[in-house]
């Protein structure tokens, strides 16, 4: 009888530490995996904000429009509670954004030093020049608060399978068998294969208890599970929908800042942007471009007799005029008041004459709004390979000067 009941105690001993050991495991590999997937998903939500982020602040910074970043930057901040500071400085490290959480000041952590980190380098991809230094620190609150209800949730979870073990030791000599039945089932259960068929038990006794605690057990580490990867797919959503507001706010603001606000053409900045383009192109592979520069005749008359409303209405018309009559491979843009530009890649200086003076008669020929009747006057020049793009607008306004000079509504080219 003695050595039966050492042999069951041994038995039982085994399936304790076997138990014990599996559910560890598996609790250890279950939690594993769901930090895993939270950490990559925090990083990749830190890694896609960083990217998104960093072209409108290059290109407000290579603008010296600094109180778009500030404005731009807070917007950022207030959308995302999780950034514990950022701060922007310029080349010369001066501070154009400087921002703290002040929740840091109240907010108890299990790692205080738990932070993501971001230091990124803004340079000028055209000039290679230094723009700034953009440091961002994140907080790990959604992380730090998971880490601890899973180690707290895990230590309930073995406390309570020692003690429901532990009151299957005062019952085992009686329900040995049925205890064995319940072990087998206990070891088998996975939670990722959701194959667990206990349901709860009419028994009264310990061994009910057991039982149904076991059961229960099993909801609860089921609903956690549950809880967790709603948690992560909502995290995952939030990342989507922040990236496609970013995504939008971004191709809004590269709109705004190629396009005339007037005209709906491109502006200064653009035109400037496919010179230095062109010229690349034309010093690289010895290929012609030309520039015509455009200036509507007396248009001052136009804003003292009809007022600057019906100005606006006459460089809105000429403009569609002179994007409707040139080429899909020139680039028509309004350099400033009353004057335009068209860039003419791939073309000699003959072909810009053929079609500065084709423009010159369609606007002749043109009724306008109100004015009816306007002309302009074009000044016509061909890249020369290697002179700067300064020497090359000067010789076209050179060009436009005589046309004016010389009684206007006219082509001069030089």
């Amino acid at each position: 009888m003695i050595k039966n009941l050492r042999i069951e105690i041994k038995i039982i001993i085994a399936f304790i530490v076997f138990t014990v050991l599996a559910a560890g495991i598996e609790r250890y590999n279950f939690t594993n995996d769901i930090k895993q997937q939270f950490i990559q998903s925090k990083k990749s939500k830190n890694r896609l904000l960083i990217n998104t982020i960093l072209p409108i602040i290059k290109l407000n910074l290579s603008l010296g429009i600094n109180e778009a970043n500030s404005e731009y930057l807070q917007e950022i901040v207030t959308q995302n509670s999780d950034i514990k500071s950022m701060v922007l400085k310029d080349a010369n490290k001066n501070d154009l954004f400087n921002y703290r959480n002040s929740a840091d000041k109240v907010i108890e952590y299990i790692d205080k030093n738990r932070f993501n980190s971001i230091t990124k380098l803004l340079f000028d991809d055209d000039i290679g020049t230094e723009l700034g230094v953009l440091n961002i620190d994140f907080y790990d609150h959604d992380y730090e608060a998971m880490v601890k209800n899973s180690e707290e949730m895990s230590r309930n979870v073995f406390i309570m399978i020692f003690v429901l073990l532990s009151i299957f030791l005062y019952f085992i000599k009686r329900e040995f068998r049925y205890l064995r039945h319940l072990s087998q089932i206990v070891t088998m259960y996975d939670p990722k294969k959701d194959n667990f068929t206990l349901v709860h038990t009419d028994k009264k006794d310990e061994v009910g208890i057991v039982h149904n605690a076991i059961v229960d057990l099993v909801k609860r580490v089921k609903k956690y599970s549950n809880e967790l990867d709603l948690l992560n797919s909502s995290l995952e959503q939030k990342v989507k929908d922040r990236t496609e507001e970013l995504l939008e706010t971004n191709a809004k603001l590269k709109s705004l800042s190629n396009t005339d606000s007037l005209t709906k053409i491109y502006n200064r900045l653009k035109l400037e942007e496919v010179l230095n383009e062109q010229q690349r192109i034309a010093n690289r592979y010895k290929t012609k471009f030309g520039l015509i520069i455009i200036d509507i005749d007396y248009f001052k008359d136009v804003n003292d007799t009809y007022g600057h409303i019906t100005g606006d209405q006459v460089l809105i018309e000429f403009a569609n005029l002179l994007e409707e009559k040139t080429r899909d491979t020139d680039i028509v843009g309004r350099w400033g008041g009353e004057e335009f530009f068209i860039i003419s890649p791939n073309t000699a200086i003959k072909g810009l004459i053929q079609l500065a003076e084709t423009l010159r008669i369609s606007i002749e020929k043109h009724d306008f709004s109100i004015v009816k009747n306007k002309t302009a006057s074009f000044g016509v020049t061909q890249y020369q390979l290697e002179e700067s793009i300064d020497s090359m607008i000067t010789r076209a306004d050179d060009a436009l000067y005589s046309a004016k000079k010389s009684g206007r509504n006219r082509v001069i080219s030089i």
